[in-house]
């Protein structure tokens, strides 16, 4: 092999070396900024001889004048004041070129201690958040409910902070939820037997169901919005969740006896076997919701938004659907013994004959 061959082929190919410069003085990295630190700082170096030779040999030249002095009495010589002229001229004018070239590196080099700054400020609020968000979590695991509360808070300021973890701190509170309400089941039950009411559940997990559904609302404003948080089979009875933001939300199997969801919005919910037994569900959203064999007696749904809501098999005995809006809603199935029906809107006949039941039902 040929010396030329061999360095042809040693040499690495120009996308290659692109990518190395660009990693070398890339101002996204530190090690990037102090290598244009370290070109800064060899460029004041040498700046002191490049003013020498540019005010010295390189401005004789440029002036035009030749290298040797003509003598005084030649014809067309220039006089030692019209020599001097020429001299200062360019050497101005090299002046100024210079100082507009100081000008541009310094500002190359201001607008990337600005970068950096702002890398670095960036940096240190994402290690603050992961710090916080480190804290919360584990505070989730506390024995006490005081603790635990403040860690469902802490979290919500954490993806009010910081808007990308928005999916994952409801994904964490959603788990502490289901976890808890699992927990609290024990409680729930032996309280029951003491009294024939009913516990509400505790409030970090009240706290916890509030905070998910602010975060649903705060996506749904920015037109993030993704995936519905999954609240599959918790066990809330009681739980207060007016005006909260629980669309495309899944809550089949859940318990949700008795919750208060007057004006919720549960658009698109998987409500499928859900327990709303009593519920308050006055001006609710669940248009399109999922509905199927849900168990839905005595609660009160006036004016609620049932538009394309699938109630097929639903349990409404004695439920209170005043003013409800029952626009392309599937009823087959639906048990309506006793419910109240005055004023509904678009209920058709054809709905009516399909479904299980409106025995002593209010039209």
């Amino acid at each position: 092999m040929t010396a030329a061959t061999f360095l042809l082929f040693s040499i690495p190919p120009a996308d290659r070396i692109s990518a190395r410069i660009g990693e070398f003085l890339s101002p996204a990295s530190k090690d990037g900024l102090i290598n244009w630190i370290k070109i800064g700082v060899l460029l004041l170096i040498l700046l002191v001889p490049l003013t020498v030779v540019l005010l010295g040999p390189v401005a004789h030249r440029l002036s035009g004048l030749p290298r040797e002095d003509p003598r005084q009495d030649a014809p067309g010589a220039l006089s030692a004041k019209e020599r001097v002229e020429a001299v200062n001229s360019t050497r101005q004018m090299l002046m100024q070129a210079a100082t507009g070239l100081a000008f541009a590196v310094g500002a190359v080099f201001t607008i990337l201690g600005l970068v950096y700054t702002a890398q670095t400020l960036a940096t240190t609020q994402e290690s603050q958040i992961t710090d916080r968000y480190t804290r919360a979590t584990q505070q989730l695991d506390s024995d006490k409910r005081a603790v635990r509360l403040s860690a469902v808070y802490a979290l919500g300021r954490i993806a009010s902070d910081s808007e990308r973890d928005h999916e994952t701190v409801t994904e964490v509170l959603t788990a502490f939820v289901r976890e808890q309400s699992e927990k609290d089941r024990a409680q729930r039950e032996k309280a029951a037997r003491r009294s024939s009411a009913v516990p509400a559940p505790s409030i970090d997990i009240q706290a916890a169901m509030t905070v998910i559904g602010d975060l649903r609302r705060t996506s749904e404003a920015r037109g993030t919005t993704t995936r519905g948080p999954n609240l599959r089979g918790i066990e809330v009875p009681y739980v207060d969740l007016r005006d909260t933001y629980l669309s495309v939300a899944s809550l089949s199997d859940s318990d949700l006896s008795n919750a208060n969801l007057e004006n919720a919005r549960l658009n698109g919910a998987d409500l499928r076997k859900v327990d709303l037994t009593g519920a308050r569900l006055i001006g609710a959203d669940l248009n399109s919701a999922h509905l199927d064999s849900a168990r839905l007696p005595e609660a009160e749904l006036i004016g609620a938004d049932l538009t394309g809501a699938d109630l097929n098999g639903a349990d409404l005995r004695n439920a209170t659907l005043r003013g409800a809006d029952f626009s392309g809603a599937n009823l087959e199935n639906a048990d309506l013994t006793g419910a109240d029906l005055r004023e509904a809107v678009n209920l058709t006949e054809e709905q009516k004959q399909e479904a299980k039941s409106v025995k002593d039902a209010t039209f």
